[in-house]
């Protein structure tokens, strides 16, 4: 149901950004807990508001590319860590520096482009493959295969390990 019209949601939209980055800019010192729990809660909610509507900016973030980067949030969260230390050993320089612009971009496009990679070849074929036996589990209460699960659980193991062998901390 539409409440708003196009430039009245685009306007819900930028008000919340505004305030959350103005607030955030003015008053830095602001405890954590204070901004997202309670200061932030109306201005986010008018950008949920806001992008729920028909709107420009709501277009513009339905975009192909950018709902294709929301689908692979999941594995840019989940592996922005390991990539970045995998980054740093390579460059042999210590994480928490400042780094060139050039550095950052390298970070940024690589950890973006293993996400994608991520999202595509495993995160996809694991949910269809899961949607799957999730079906015929549920349909004829099966017990789920447990081979694959432990095989699963082993490879979450050793990339967990590694991980935490190229951790940074390790090396300082």
């Amino acid at each position: 149901r539409v409440l708003f019209r196009s430039w009245q949601a685009d306007g819900l939209v930028l008000a919340g950004a505004g305030i959350s980055l103005g607030v955030t800019a003015l008053v830095p010192d602001l405890r954590r807990d204070l901004l997202h729990n309670t200061l932030f809660a109306p201005a986010f909610a008018a950008i949920v508001v806001g992008l729920a509507q028909p709107g420009r900016l709501a277009r513009w973030l339905s975009a192909r590319w950018l709902v294709r980067l929301g689908e692979a949030s999941f594995a840019l969260y989940i592996l922005q860590e390991p990539v970045l230390n995998v980054w740093f050993r390579l460059l042999d320089e210590p994480h928490q520096r400042d780094h060139t612009p050039a550095v950052i971009a390298g970070q940024v496009l690589l950890t973006l482009v293993v996400a994608l990679l991520a999202w595509r070849w495993l995160e996809m074929p694991a949910q269809r493959l899961l949607g799957r036996w999730g079906e015929r589990w549920l349909d004829r209460g099966r017990r789920w295969p447990t081979p694959l699960a432990w095989s699963a659980a082993g490879a979450v193991a050793i990339a967990l390990a590694v991980t935490l062998w190229w951790a940074p901390e390790r090396w300082s």
